[in-house]
């Protein structure tokens, strides 16, 4: 469980690195699209897992290589923004965010058997198959 400290320092470490991947890393991250959808932190505060979501790019894996690749440029324009509220600047290790993905992918499967749902329902419908039940017994029910 996280402290109200990691907490605190997490949020501001997330504030000012979606901020170096706006307007300072276009280099790195090309047409990509670059989100920080959290930070945890390590108890003494020196370590940080930062969980990208990364969009507007066929090859996400690739721009998180980058990213990896560049971590030490990346940790220093975070130290530029965050020198006054941290002693340290955490060491940063970065983790790609599927959560989105994986919920477009269920929306999708939910909207195919929907889509399914609908088309079966349509096709009874328009058949001649009988509502009633053939063995529901009229004497039990009297």
């Amino acid at each position: 469980m996280d402290t109200i400290r990691q907490k605190q320092v997490g949020k501001i470490i997330q504030v000012a690195l979606s901020d170096v991947f706006i307007r300072e890393a276009r280099e790195i991250l090309g047409a990509a699209m670059v989100s920080v959808t959290q930070v945890k932190l390590a108890p003494d505060l020196l370590q940080a897992k930062v969980y990208l979501s990364i969009y507007n790019t066929q090859k996400p894996e690739e721009i998180l290589g980058f990213i990896q690749h560049n971590d030490r440029e990346i940790r220093h324009l975070l130290g530029g923004k965050i020198r006054n509220k941290v002693r340290r600047i955490p060491e940063l290790l970065f983790f790609r965010d599927d959560t989105m993905d994986e919920v477009i992918k269920l929306e999708n499967l939910l909207q195919d058997i929907k889509e399914k749902d609908e088309a079966i329902e349509e096709m009874r419908k328009s058949s001649d198959f009988k509502e009633e039940n053939p063995y529901k017994d009229e004497t039990l029910n009297g």
